[in-house]
């Protein structure tokens, strides 16, 4: 059985649109294929994100550098 992979970067506009439209993240998961919880955990980790920036916090990437 073959894992069917999307990352969720690559719908993230289309989250937010229907989020601020007011649709339910059950709705958005059941239109996008993903499951409510992995909306829910999307939605909440850009919610951070958005804080972390307005507060003026250095986002860590978690990106190596080659030395």
């Amino acid at each position: 059985m073959s894992r069917n992979y999307r990352h969720m970067l690559m719908y993230e506009e289309e989250i937010l649109v229907l989020k601020e439209s007011g649709i339910t993240e059950r709705e958005i998961a059941e239109k996008l294929g993903f499951t409510n919880k992995q909306i829910h955990n999307f939605v909440t980790r850009h919610n951070a994100k958005l804080r972390k920036i307005a507060a003026g916090i250095a986002l860590n990437n978690h990106q190596r550098t080659m030395l």
